[in-house]
């Protein structure tokens, strides 16, 4: 039998945080709290004696909810940029707390067998705030720059939390910032149930919010929060934090089905681990495991954080922010996307039921560039949090710029639902139905002072990305070029892509179109090495194909291990030639040059020329002699080729979509090259000299 609370809260004012603790601040926290203020333990005894009570009052409530304002707190970045994190990443955080709290994480089937009836739902969901203390309407997410970097514990009580709070009896109120100090090593921490009024909510480095975004290895799935949450409700760890005491065994977290832990444990361990005379809970989410080693609450936890809410924080769970009877929300459109390749407008957009009616009926009034409203419905069944999607008829729309607008209307025929703030969901796109790419040939040198005209740059982190060089370096005569600065950004750019993407183009040519770029590049190290890969998009870059990729040594045109910033000559650009025979018949044909990150050194692109060549160039297989055999392949295919080609020469085998299946390097003039992994079906090999003077190519056919 576990001690009482009092025993685990006296064993708390002893307590020392750990070097190695990620979570104990909010004990740490309690402590501080108990020795500064006299009667803070009598509050907390008569808080613990009201939830005992409730807990045996046999009162059983439904469903729990729990209205949220996320404070996002920085020091002047941009949005998405370090702390100033983006919305998507606290929506992410949303549902993982309602996943975590409704026993809908994915990993319940890891709880040993021993544990799993002790399996528990707290039936508490969390929702962003809708409205704020005078009835408007808000997102449920405040961002504030305070012109402070980071934060250390004493300034984050005594002055971002007072001066910035919501009313904690309408919010739960979750600061998200940049730590430094006595929290350096902390990852969050919460306020107990029953204490001050001006601080009361939970704090979170900010790169471990969420599921998505700039997360922290270890804290991958929001459980940073689950845990915090957990505190803010009134759960205490799962150990009886009775560090270092006589009896390790001796405190309790006040729940009856947590097994007794002599201590925390951390990162990944494996079950079974035993102390205290029994197998330990340690994947309990009031653990210090990493995200994905914890993974349950139990019943008696659930017991005692309902009945902690009910009890305490009753006046919150009243509020109208997560309380609805019925809401559409809004969510995202699936179509269009920003580039549409047909006057056949079709569009498609999901919704949430956000509220706790079913709906079975929605209609939506749509318009086009401000137009005339147009009405259409829809019919299905949702439940509470479920997402649906709801089709529009096919609008004819001509080339150019245009924008729909959506407003989601009388759900179940009620007329508004209950909350208007969310109904309304927007999109711009570009439409090029009719007209054909700009013909070939295309020569661009970056000598504007501009990006290339219908050029654009794919930056989704909103971080350094692709940008037009005019300090010198440019290849020959070129005075600029572009340019991706993968020396100096930090490290959280590591492993993001960056696209440069071209106007669509024209092939409709009897000649053979090729691709051809000038490149320069060296590598920082073995180990930060990135990688640039051409892709093209016959559907204006709704889907991409790889077409061409280099990475590390194989892109670099100079010497490794450069450690300065690297600045081309003209003898350190090489260039590159992609046959597009499988796309010779597209009207209309984009194409992307990616970066991906290792944070390594410059890479510099230009002169990126579309040409067509005539037979000279088609027939350089019979020209230079490359002779391939058997044909049709088996098991593998040899290539002979002449002295024209300077080795070592490289190859790459591709389907009739133009998709790289295969590349690699050929180091004597006869070479076998396997193909046993092929399809049945047409192939194209494409071979090129490394002094990049000849090309050939030549149709593979494979039978089994």
């Amino acid at each position: 039998m576990k001690k009482l609370f009092l025993v685990c809260l006296l064993f708390s004012l002893a307590l020392v945080c750990d070097a190695q603790s990620n979570y104990c601040a909010a004990m740490d926290e309690l402590k501080t709290q108990i020795a500064n203020d006299s009667g803070l333990l009598h509050r907390l005894r008569m808080a613990e004696i009201d939830i005992q009570t409730e807990m045996h009052s046999g009162r059983r409530a439904s469903i729990l909810h729990i209205p949220v304002l996320f404070h996002v707190i920085h020091n002047g970045d941009a949005y998405g940029v370090n702390e100033n994190i983006t919305d998507e990443q606290i929506l992410s955080q949303i549902d993982a707390l309602n996943r975590d709290f409704r026993k809908h994480n994915f990993d319940t089937s890891k709880v040993p067998a021993e544990f799993m009836s002790l399996l528990g739902d707290m039936q508490i969901e969390f929702c962003l705030a809708r409205f704020d203390t005078v009835g408007g309407i808000t997102s449920g997410i405040i961002r504030q720059n305070l012109g402070v970097p980071a934060w250390d514990r004493p300034q984050i009580e005594g002055i971002m939390k007072p001066t910035t709070i919501w009313d904690p009896n309408q919010y739960f109120n979750i600061w998200t910032c940049q730590f430094t100090g006595s929290l350096d090593l902390v990852l969050g921490y919460a306020q107990f149930p029953g204490l001050y009024k001006y601080t009361d909510g939970v704090v979170l480095r900010y790169d471990c919010v969420g599921t998505t975004g700039n997360i922290r290895t270890g804290n991958e799935l929001g459980r940073v929060a689950t845990h915090e949450a957990g505190h803010w409700i009134g759960l205490y760890h799962t150990w009886g934090d009775d560090n270092g005491m006589p009896d390790e065994c001796a405190g309790s977290d006040s729940v009856a089905d947590t097994p007794n832990e002599r201590v925390e444990y951390y990162g990944r361990p494996s079950f079974p681990q035993t102390s205290c005379g029994s197998h330990d809970m340690f994947m309990n989410y009031m653990d210090y495991v990493d995200d994905s080693a914890k993974f349950m609450f139990t019943a008696g936890q659930v017991a005692r954080a309902r009945a902690s809410l009910l009890s305490q924080r009753g006046i919150l769970l009243a509020s109208i922010n997560c309380n609805l009877t019925i809401d559409a929300q809004f969510l995202n459109f699936i179509s269009p996307s920003d580039s549409v390749c047909t006057n056949n407008l079709m569009s498609t957009f999901k919704f949430r039921n956000n509220a706790l009616e079913n709906i079975s009926y929605l209609e939506a009034l749509y318009s086009i560039d401000g137009g005339s409203l147009q009405l259409a419905t829809w019919t299905g069944f949702l439940h509470y949090r479920e997402e649906g999607y709801f089709s529009l008829p096919v609008v004819v729309v001509g080339d150019g710029t245009h924008t729909i607008s959506v407003t989601l209307f009388n759900p179940n025929h009620v007329g508004n639902d209950d909350f208007g703030g969310n109904d309304i969901g927007t999109r711009t796109f570009y439409v090029t139905g009719t007209s054909t790419g700009l013909n070939t040939p295309i020569s661009e040198g970056f000598e504007g002072s501009t990006l290339p005209v219908n050029w654009s740059i794919q930056n989704p982190n909103g971080d350094i990305t692709w940008q037009l060089f005019t300090s010198g370096g440019a290849f020959g005569t070129s005075a600029q070029c572009m340019m991706m600065d993968n020396y100096t950004p930090p490290l959280s750019v590591m492993n993001k892509k960056d696209g440069l993407i071209t106007e669509d183009y024209n092939l409709l040519n009897p000649n053979t179109p090729h691709l051809t770029f000038d490149v320069a590049y060296a590598r920082r190290s073995p180990s930060r090495g990135d990688t640039l890969s051409v892709f093209a998009s016959l559907d204006c870059g709704h889907t991409w194909t790889l077409i061409w990729k280099r990475g590390s040594a194989q892109l670099a045109t100079t010497t490794d291990d450069l450690t300065t910033i690297f600045y081309p000559t003209n003898t350190q650009w090489q260039n590159y030639l992609i046959n597009l025979s499988p796309f010779g018949n597209a009207d209309k044909i984009r194409f992307k040059f990616e970066n991906f990150s290792q944070v390594g050194n410059r890479l510099f692109l230009d002169n990126v020329n579309l040409k067509s060549y005539g037979v000279s160039i088609q027939n350089l297989s019979e020209t230079h002699q490359v002779n391939i055999f058997p044909n049709p392949v088996d098991e593998s295919v040899h290539l002979e080729l002449s002295d024209y080609f300077k080795l070592p020469v490289q190859y790459s085998i591709k389907n009739v979509l133009g998709q790289q299946l295969q590349e690699g390097s050929i180091h004597s003039n006869i070479s076998a090259v396997a193909t046993d992994h092929l399809l049945d079906g047409l192939y194209f090999i494409n071979i090129e000299s490394a002094n990049h003077k000849f090309y050939a190519q030549k149709i593979l056919v494979k039978h089994q």
